[in-house]
């Protein structure tokens, strides 16, 4: 009787320490800053975007300008990622930019390039493309599920002309 007791309460030891996956539906892991798009089969896609931690000074004359006005560079990422209805996370989409501001005056996107990695052989990628113009890198392709379903990715990534992103 002992070893059944002592058993069951082994069990409810670990039993309470193990961690159990949250609902496809639940935001407890998504950040505040994202945006969440649920799809009509049960799925969501999750868009962040996020200033990348280097940022430079621009040229070496910049301080004729003054500090409050040198220009300087930003980097940042638009990354997409798709759960389907099981909360399975199934592919991401990263969209990267690099921008040159003018604090106050302008913002110029000097380069865009765009990655993506898929985690179930039963998605594939094709038609990815990027571009810049102005203040804005774009970049997209298409995510197929075997014949069955696709997404059509199509991201920006915004760089005002005070270095913030959106």
């Amino acid at each position: 009787m002992k070893r059944i007791v002592s058993s069951l309460l082994l069990a409810m030891v670990v039993l309470s320490t193990c961690v159990f996956p949250v609902s496809a539906k639940s935001n407890a892991f998504i950040p505040e800053t994202a945006e969440v798009i649920y799809l009509d089969n049960g799925g969501y896609i999750v868009v962040r975007k996020t200033a990348l931690p280097v940022q430079t000074q621009g040229g070496s004359l910049d301080f004729l300008l003054g500090p409050a006005a040198a220009p300087f560079h930003v980097n940042g990422c638009a990354e997409v990622n798709y759960y389907d209805g099981f909360g399975f996370h199934c592919w991401d989409f990263w969209l990267y930019g690099s921008f040159y501001v003018v604090p106050g005056v302008s913002s110029t996107c000097i380069s865009s390039y765009y990655d993506y990695e898929m985690y179930y052989a039963s998605w594939s990628f094709r038609d990815g493309w990027c571009s810049r113009e102005g203040d804005t890198a774009y970049g997209g392709g298409t995510f197929r599920h075997l014949y069955f379903f696709q997404h059509i990715v199509n991201a920006d990534l915004i760089c005002d002309k005070y270095g913030d992103l959106y």
